[in-house]
Parts: structure tokens; C-alpha cells; sequence
């Protein structure tokens, strides 16, 4: 599927909203601090407009070129400092395919999220 940039808007917290199209799918990807904790990190957010029919056999890929261990069911270390997992419905259990880690996506008609934490150790 063929990607197209689609500029950026300010979110309430003025963040920025990257916006993008992967063949039919329009794409807003957002990323936000966490703070408040112990462990610093990054919450993206992905939400995938789908207009009609879901295609099928569709992956995300999170990482690539990492050395990846898994950690935990949805979580996986890339390289010594970071750690991301994967929380989303519209995501399937993460898995390493020829050193990238992916997820397979799990779409419907209409708006599914893809939630990733990056946890910085």
C-alpha cells in the first residue's frame, strides 16, 4: 500500500497529530508524554480511518533493525534502554519477522485504534 503525508493539526494539549493515508486508510498519529510516573515515556496513539471493507493480512511494523526480546505477552525490549508494548483491540499478539516486530492489524469499517507505550529504562 502506497503512503501519503497528509500535513498536521494541534491537538487540545498542543501536540501534534501527524496525518497520512495508507491506501484508503487515513491515518492521525499522535504521540503524548507520560509524566507524573517513576518511568518516563511516550504513549502513540494511531487512529485508522477505514472507509469500507477492511483489508486483510495487514501489519504495523513498531520496530526494525533492534535487537528485540519479548519481556512480556505484548511488550518486547528493543535494544538496552526501551521497552514498547502493544494495547489495541485492533491489534493481534506482536511477533518478530526478519528482525522487524510487527503486529497484525485486526480492521473494521470505521475507526480502530492502535495503542503503543514506549517505556524508557
Amino acid at each position: 500500500l502506497e503512503g501519503r503525508f497528509g500535513g498536521y493539526r494541534l491537538t487540545k494539549g498542543a501536540s501534534p497529530a501527524f496525518l497520512y493515508e495508507v491506501g484508503e486508510i487515513a491515518v492521525s498519529d499522535q504521540f503524548k508524554m507520560v509524566s507524573g510516573g517513576t518511568i518516563p515515556g511516550l504513549v502513540r496513539s494511531l487512529v485508522l480511518e477505514v472507509p469500507g471493507q477492511a483489508p486483510q493480512d495487514l501489519y504495523f511494523r513498531v520496530a526494525t533493525g533492534q535487537s528485540l526480546e519479548k519481556v512480556c505477552t505484548q511488550g518486547y525490549r528493543l535494544g538496552d534502554n526501551l521497552v514498547v508494548q502493544v494495547s489495541s483491540q485492533t491489534a493481534g499478539p506482536p511477533e518478530i519477522k526478519n528482525n522487524d516486530l510487527v503486529v497484525p492489524l485486526r480492521l473494521h469499517p470505521g475507526k480502530n485504534e492502535l495503542r503503543l507505550n514506549y517505556i524508557f529504562e
